[in-house]
C-alpha cells in the first residue's frame, strides 16, 4: 500500500508540474496584457493632452480672427457714422444753396 501511496503521490505531483508550465504561460501573458494595457493608458493620455493642445491653440486663433474682425467692424461702423455725419452736412449745405437759389430767383422776377 505504501508503494501505491508514493505512485499516487508522483502521479499528483507529475499533474501538477503539468500543469504548472500552461499556467506559468498564462502569468506571462496576462502580465504581458497588463503592461500593453498600460502603455495603451499612457499614449492615449498623450494624445488626449496633445489633441487639447491643439484644439486650445485653434480656440486661441479663432479668438484672436475674433477680435481682428470686430475691430474692423467697429472701424467701419466710425467710418459710416461718420460718411452719415458728412452726408447730413452736405444736405443741409445743399438745402441753404437751395434757398439762396430761390430767393436770387424771386429778386430776378
Amino acid at each position: 500500500m505504501t508503494n501505491e501511496n508514493i505512485n499516487r503521490i508522483n502521479d499528483i505531483l507529475l499533474e501538477l508540474q503539468n500543469q504548472l508550465e500552461p499556467l506559468h504561460e498564462q502569468k506571462v501573458k496576462a502580465e504581458t496584457f497588463l503592461k500593453l494595457q498600460e502603455e495603451k493608458k499612457r499614449i492615449d493620455i498623450t494624445i488626449y493632452c496633445h489633441d487639447i493642445e491643439e484644439l486650445f491653440k485653434k480656440l486661441n486663433n479663432f479668438k484672436a480672427d475674433y477680435n481682428a474682425i470686430e475691430k474692423n467692424v467697429l472701424g467701419l461702423k466710425t467710418e459710416i457714422e461718420s460718411k452719415k455725419n458728412t452726408l447730413y452736412e452736405a444736405e443741409l449745405e445743399l438745402e441753404s444753396f437751395k434757398k439762396q437759389l430761390d430767393r436770387k430767383k424771386t429778386r430776378l422776377l
